[in-house]
């Protein structure tokens, strides 16, 4: 009977081991590119009217203008922008030291989300 508990010591030991070592996003962004200065630069329909945010540092941080506007801050994790007028075009280039992006949002849509924390990833806001 203990002969078949003792396979699973070993098992149960890693478990353990590998729930005490998990790690937030914040932690996550900061370890991966601490630092780091990203910039982000919003244009297409000239004075187009655009809301949104960008997080930085694990903090969400408000923005709104017209187009064209450049943002640049520290460990960007995410950010989100979208359009006043559908019917407008937004356009993001973003950089870092190692990586750059360049989507659209055409006309229709309602703006533009990316997650930079665990890669760079960006979807349309269509709705």
């Amino acid at each position: 009977m203990m002969r078949g508990f003792s396979g699973l010591v070993p098992v149960l030991l890693i478990g353990v081991a590998f729930v005490g070592c998990s790690s937030t996003d914040k932690m996550s962004a900061s370890w991966k590119r601490a630092g780091s200065v990203t910039t982000i630069e919003l244009t297409g329909t000239k004075g187009a009217l655009y809301s949104g945010y960008y997080v930085t540092n694990g903090e969400k941080v408000e923005v709104s203008g017209t187009l064209p506007e450049t943002i640049s801050a520290k460990d960007v994790s995410a950010f989100e922008f979208r359009k006043a007028d559908r019917q407008a075009t937004l356009t993001l280039a973003a950089r870092d030291d190692t990586s750059y992006m360049n989507p659209t949002s055409v006309p229709g849509s309602v703006g533009l989300s990316g997650d930079l924390a665990a890669g760079w990833s960006v979807r349309t806001i269509k709705n």
